[in-house]
């Protein structure tokens, strides 16, 4: 008999849930060019009760800066971004990130908030790590901005 609350426990194994990155902010949707393994934990699709949105991009031993790989951006809802590295006290990841006219390296751990309407994108640079990126949205959506 399955548990009352095993519904609610969602392991993403690759090739799970099938990520359509044609609707995701990247330049390619060719998974292969992508230096970034993406998954997602909590959607609609998984809870239909959720409140939010939740994935995972992880890279790893990443040593020369890729070109960038996102759309400059902006969603009609908060985002919010977890820098994980997987050093010693979650150090080891570096990450570019651009908000509006604004550009940051991001060491891990850090996390940054994404304010409704702010146009940004980020790119992994180096290092070993995982971003976490959560919404209080159920579904993913993005508008492009020039």
């Amino acid at each position: 008999m399955e548990k009352k609350y095993q519904k609610y426990i969602n392991s993403p194994k690759k090739g799970e849930k099938v990520l359509d990155l044609t609707t995701r902010p990247l330049v390619s949707a060719n998974a292969e060019e992508l230096p970034v393994k993406r998954s997602i934990f909590i959607d609609k699709t998984l809870v239909p009760e959720t409140v939010l949105y939740q994935a995972m991009h992880e890279v790893e031993n990443l040593e020369t800066a890729p070109e960038h790989y996102q759309k400059f951006h902006s969603h009609d809802f908060v985002e919010t971004y977890i820098f994980l590295g997987k050093g010693p006290d979650f150090t080891g990841l570096t990450a570019e990130l651009i908000m509006e006219d604004e550009r940051y390296e991001i060491h891990s751990p850090a996390s940054v908030y994404i304010p409704i309407g702010t146009g940004h994108k980020y790119r992994m640079l180096r290092g070993s790590g995982i971003l976490i990126i959560t919404t209080l949205k159920t579904e993913y959506s993005y508008q492009e901005k020039g």
